[in-house]
């Protein structure tokens, strides 16, 4: 949905409701439906995720959109399922899985405030969040189990992490060792 969509919602028995989303200047015409599904909508519990990842958040990432999406389409060029995002001492390092082909690495532009922290994601739910925001959006990483939230405006989107044992940090090398040379006479 664009700014100058005109959506429209009616509902069409106890059950069902219908979208219709329609924009003259691009032929947009589109038609959703969809059916209630039986049982209570888990409120509470989505609000007290959202408030843990808000206030239990370890890391804070502000980040463009523009330049997430682009290190994710990066990422995703790699053929993977999963990415992953790091903060260590300030910067933001995004990755794919490693496949036979090799690894997509990046460090994104933004800022990171409070500790280290890492996650693995869903690429395709963190490319969704981040196609659904315009602009600066805050990432807050509580822990590699806990969801990741991002935020911009009013928009909010919870992920949930990866878990699995063969998922390794693609960064190990990410901190920069001196090197001792000796001195050179100039000519």
């Amino acid at each position: 949905i664009e700014d100058r969509d005109t959506v429209r919602m009616g509902t069409t028995g106890v059950n069902r409701a219908l979208f219709q989303i329609h924009n003259a200047e691009s032929s947009k015409a589109l038609m959703l439906a969809t059916v209630t599904v039986d049982g209570n909508f888990p409120a509470t519990q989505i609000q007290t995720l959202i408030g843990d990842a808000r206030t239990n958040a370890v890391a804070t990432l502000q980040v463009q959109q523009a330049s997430l999406l682009q290190s994710i389409r990066m990422v995703n060029a790699m053929g993977t399922q999963s990415t992953f995002l790091k903060v260590s001492s300030g910067a933001i390092r995004i990755a794919s899985a490693e496949t036979e082909t090799g690894q997509a690495r990046n460090i994104l532009e933004g800022t990171a405030d409070g500790q280290d922290a890492q996650a693995w994601l869903s690429a395709l739910y963190l490319k969704r969040a981040a196609e659904a925001i315009k602009g600066e959006l805050t990432l807050r990483i509580t822990s590699h189990t806990k969801p990741l939230m991002i935020e911009a405006g009013n928009f909010s989107s919870v992920i949930m992490p990866m878990i699995s044992d063969g998922f390794k940090d693609p960064f190990p090398e990410e901190e920069a060792i001196a090197i001792s040379l000796p001195d050179m006479a100039m000519a």
